[in-house]
């Protein structure tokens, strides 16, 4: 390409001198809008394919540079398709061109990250033994939370052969079906770019995504001379080391300070639900005689024969969200002890509609009545009590003589409640609120504390059964409010709790209440300020998830002493496996909103299973990007704008036509569909020479000029219609209707949904999960902000076993 010297190109250059990236950009996009204009010049030679014969064709496809190759298929149609994909390979080679001037920008930085492909992503190669052997020696600074992770720079990653056919027999550049390799992929070593490069949809076949390494760019080059469109946005990610250990605090490494650097923090633990599936048998002392809740540091003082059930498997997901939980420090991680806990109800379950998960040992399910809506509540989400939903344990609570605490968070929020609503009700301790008098009550027995407290404020209650003291104490965000001489009475039992009412499942709480749990333990008054001024509950779920990934077994090791190394990637602006509804077949039309809006096009997806006859199939139904939802069995629509949708759990079927007779009749007896509409059915005959259109009167009957009697059976299909005379000997009796189609989909089927956002979403909390998509392990940070959909978070997670 050449230059006058008044161009803006040797403009740049003379006005910048040594710096070339200027007059590189003019250069790529002086190219890119050449390649447009002959794209758009391309316009008017494509009514000529269809007129003219083969080698007209063949003359036009060699105007724009491209002789087809005949060598294969020499047909009229073939050499039609290789000069229709022509605007194909233009943009595919404009597209190419951009890329590989932007990267060209960025340089070899280094050997960071290797790739391969494992059959149903691309893994990142981390060299978990050096890494791990770095943690060790203690030259790491732990105050630093984006530590290095080291690569394995002799990974070998599979490279696509270079195949000119396809399994079905289709050369590359078909323009009309979807392409296979017709032979086995080949290995080789490469190398990758310190800066992490992901793509979101280059081609992607069969779950084969195409992750950047060097031979990526071969694959642009050879693809921008097919047809193939190449939808391809290069991205640059995010990393995130995460290193943390296996005792349920976040500052292990340094306990003096935070993974601090300036203003950056990152806090990293294992769950509550961690510990619990790691405490082997119900051991009550340590090798140093202190009880489990003395907060020293501590170690089982027998085998009991217990062993953990925490293993490599049980890390199945990786998942991002945009909010944040506080995490226990080093100091206090023991102040949730699952060995002193009776339940835990976090509130906050994800998909479940009928029950509460109760995270203690005990196990005690929670079952729900009324709805199951979630709502941000207190300490992340949880049930909306709106005066119509209660939970009752599945089984007694059985209520030691240990000392117990009683614990949970409520805000009195509601705007159109009045009287006395109760929080909780345990036989021997009930709690309500009462909100015209703004008064909370404590029940114990025979004995009644009231404390005013004000609507529409978060509230921490503690209530004490101190069993050595005999006393009753009542905390309020940590500050003792009441005290009661409980000699005497008499509370060791088992009784069925009740939440949001009492127990004859009558004056039904509405408000916020989250995360109720109850423990065989009296917290110091240290603790108590803890868990109020930090918001500390145990974490199992994400406060905001927005998205999740399987981790498969090769981002997984435990080969290392001491180590579990983790790691994986998630795509940003994108949210998925978002809990839509759960099926009931009483209802057909399902109305909600997904957590964003601003939703791109064409990237929403609703994601369900079905029946038929005895196989389950996965169905997928998508948006057509003008804001409908289309599948074969469900239907709905869309707004991007503010991501309100609505699922239909059937399809109509409009203007359908079937041919009910070929020549002259006089009786019809046949079938059209199942589940025909009522109202929508037309009939087209002819009789002596007249054209005529009869109706369904949405009754079941057929009227119409010449009709002696008609009947439609509207859920079989089954049609009956007796002419007065024959209809005319060639002509046709066509229908045309609407029909309805009703999938067979089992009760309780959830429905989730996938979608993309134009929404800068800030990331700040990640997990690993286990196969129920409860939290195993946590770690929150600052926000992690991308510009567009085609960012993504790779993470890499060093988990150290104590």
């Amino acid at each position: 390409m050449s230059y006058s010297y008044n161009s803006i190109y040797y403009k740049l250059h003379s006005a910048l001198k040594i710096n070339s990236f200027w007059p590189q950009f003019i250069e790529a996009i002086s190219e890119e809008l050449e390649l447009e204009i002959l794209e758009i010049e391309t316009t008017k030679y494509f009514n000529d394919i269809y007129t003219q014969l083969e080698d007209g064709v063949i003359d036009i496809c060699k105007k724009f540079g491209y002789t087809p190759n005949l060598i294969l298929d020499n047909s009229l149609e073939f050499i039609r398709r290789e000069a229709e994909s022509i605007p194909y390979r233009i943009r595919n080679k404009t597209t190419y061109n951009g890329y590989l001037f932007n990267f060209k920008q960025i340089g070899e930085c280094g050997d960071v990250y290797n790739t391969y492909w494992n059959g149903f992503k691309f893994i990142k190669a981390v060299d978990w033994s050096s890494t791990f052997t770095l943690l060790n020696s203690g030259s790491i600074d732990f105050t630093k939370p984006f530590t290095q992770v080291i690569s394995d720079k002799n990974f070998n990653v599979i490279r696509y052969a270079g195949a000119l056919y396809l399994d079905t027999g289709h050369i590359l550049d078909d323009p009309y079906y979807p392409w296979f390799l017709d032979v086995n992929s080949e290995i080789t070593p490469t190398k990758h770019l310190m800066v992490e490069f992901c793509t979101d949809e280059i081609v992607i076949r069969d779950l084969k995504e195409y992750l950047l390494y060097n031979t990526y760019f071969n694959y642009l080059s050879v693809g921008s001379e097919y047809n193939k469109r190449v939808p391809v946005v290069i991205h640059a990610g995010c990393n995130v080391n995460v290193i943390t250990t296996t005792d349920g605090s976040y500052n292990y490494f340094n306990r003096t300070k935070e993974y601090t650097v300036e203003d950056i923090k990152l806090q990293a633990s294992v769950s509550f639900l961690y510990l619990k599936e790691s405490t082997p048998g119900s051991l009550i002392y340590l090798d140093d005689g202190y009880t489990l809740d003395e907060a020293i540091t501590w170690t089982l003082d027998q085998d009991s024969g217990g062993t953990s059930t925490i293993t490599i498997d049980s890390y199945k997901y990786m998942s991002i969200g945009i909010g944040s939980k506080e995490l226990i420090t080093y100091d206090n991680n023991k102040i949730f002890d699952p060995v002193k806990t009776l339940l835990y109800y976090t509130l906050d379950d994800e998909n479940n509609i009928s029950t509460v998960t109760d995270y203690s040992l005990n196990n005690n399910t929670g079952t729900i009545t009324g709805n199951n809506i979630k709502i941000q509540g207190i300490l992340g989400k949880t049930i909306n009590f709106d005066a119509n939903t209660i939970i009752v344990s599945s089984d007694n609570i059985i209520v030691p003589s240990d000392s117990l605490t009683y614990s949970f968070w409520f805000n009195p929020n509601s705007t159109d409640s009045s009287g006395e609503m109760y929080l909780f009700d345990n036989s021997f301790l009930k709690a309500s609120y009462n909100y015209t008098t703004e008064e909370l009550n404590i029940y114990f027995d025979i004995l009644t504390s009231t404390t005013s407290l004000v609507k529409n404020t978060v509230y921490l209650v503690q209530i004490e059964i101190d069993s050595v003291a005999s006393e009753l104490r009542i905390f309020i965000n940590s500050s003792l409010v009441d005290t009661f001489d409980i000699s005497g009475i008499l509370y060791v039992g088992s009784y069925l709790l009740f939440l949001g009412s009492n127990s004859s499942s009558l004056l039904k709480y509405k408000g916020i209440l989250d995360t109720f749990y109850i423990q065989t333990k009296i917290y110091t008054q240290n603790e108590k300020d803890y868990i109020y001024t930090n918001h500390i509950g145990i974490v199992t779920k994400l406060n905001n998830f927005i998205y999740r990934t399987p981790l498969y077994i090769d981002e997984k090791t435990d080969l290392y002493t001491n180590w579990v190394g983790i790691q994986s990637h998630i795509k940003s602006q994108t949210i998925n496996d978002y809990f839509a509804f759960s099926y009931n077949p009483s209802i057909s039309t399902y109305i909600g909103s997904t957590p964003f809006g601003n939703l791109i096009p064409y990237y929403f997806k609703v994601y369900y299973i079905r029946n038929d006859g005895s196989l389950i199939i996965d169905e997928i139904a998508v948006d057509d990007g003008r804001g409908n939802i289309i599948n074969d069995y469900i239907s709905g629509t869309i707004d991007y704008t503010t991501g309100n949708y609505i699922i239909n759990t059937y399809k109509d079927v409009y203007d359908y036509q079937e041919v009910l007779a070929n020549d002259s009749v006089i009786t019809i007896l046949g079938f059209l569909n199942f589940n025909v509409i009522e109202g929508t059915i037309l009939i087209y005959y002819t009789i002596s020479g007249t054209s005529y259109i009869a109706h369904d009167d949405g009754f079941g009957s057929i009227v119409g000029t010449g009709i002696t009697s008609g009947s439609i059976n509207y859920i079989s299909g089954e049609i009956s219609i007796e002419f007065s005379g024959y209809t005319d000997t060639g002509t046709q009796v066509i229908s045309q209707f609407q029909y309805r189609v009703l999938p067979d989909i089992t009760s309780g089927t959830n429905f989730v949904i996938e979608c993309k956002t134009y929404d800068k979403l800030e990331v700040t909390e990640l997990a690993i999960e286990d196969v129920n998509k409860n939290v195993l392990l946590y770690a929150t940070f600052p926000p992690i902000e991308f510009e567009g959909m085609y960012n993504h978070i790779a993470s890499a997670i060093m988990l150290r076993q104590v």
